[in-house]
């Protein structure tokens, strides 16, 4: 019989860590009181200890991505939620009806590129079983956004994992105005104007799409 070849596994340096402390106290037991004093001796004594840039344990890097809502972010959903008004003007129900296929979607690519930044601020959601299909849905959160409601500004992520939402609030109101207002200051310092995109968001209305989000499945968000 085969014999299946043992599991292997980083021990890390967490015991040694642990080892180090109790010898050092024991040899000086202020330490245990004053700890400014204890983390800076073992940061003369372990290389990477109390480095805020890596993991001293398993060297992974600690840096948070920060994921801010903008102009771009705000024009894909609206170019979606478009979409899904026109799937139920064809008598589709919602759950079918807000299932965007962003290849084809009309808009620009560098707007349906948002796809994934979009998905990290929680607007938008690709089931597993939709994974490569180019289908995306919009969430909760996005009929909320387009509804006018104000959502958090921005999100924090480490290792790929949520760790919190801004409270700082934003509104694609406040996005659009935003860029709205930068045009017309470039326009009236005769400035030329490298992407205008007021004619993508000038016919919005949050009270058009206020009412949308109470349909989307608690599956989806």
């Amino acid at each position: 019989m085969k014999k299946t070849k043992p599991t292997e596994y980083y021990g890390g340096r967490i015991k040694n860590l642990v080892e180090m402390v109790a010898v050092m106290i024991a040899k000086d037991p202020t330490l245990a009181t004053n700890l400014p004093h204890l983390h800076a001796t073992l940061g003369v004594n372990l290389e990477g200890y109390g480095k805020r840039d890596k993991c001293f344990n398993c060297k992974r890097s600690m840096k948070i991505s920060v994921y801010t809502a903008d102009l771009l972010d705000a024009l894909l959903l609206l170019a979606m939620a478009k979409e899904v008004k026109k799937n139920l003007a064809k008598g589709m129900a919602f759950t079918d009806a807000n299932k965007v296929h962003l290849p084809t979607l009309k808009t620009t690519n560098g707007i349906t590129k948002r796809n994934t930044k979009c998905d990290y601020l929680g607007f938008l959601k690709q089931p597993e079983n939709w994974r490569g299909s180019g289908y995306w849905l919009l969430t909760t959160w996005a009929w909320k956004a387009l509804g006018g409601e104000k959502v958090p500004k921005s999100v924090k992520y480490w290792e790929g994992n949520l760790i919190g939402r801004s409270e700082e609030l934003t509104t694609l109101s406040d996005m659009f105005r935003l860029h709205g207002d930068l045009v017309k200051s470039q326009i009236a310092l005769r400035k030329a104007v490298r992407s205008d995109y007021r004619a993508d968001f000038q016919d919005y209305n949050p009270g058009d799409w206020s009412e949308n989000g109470g349909n989307v499945q608690p599956s989806m968000l």
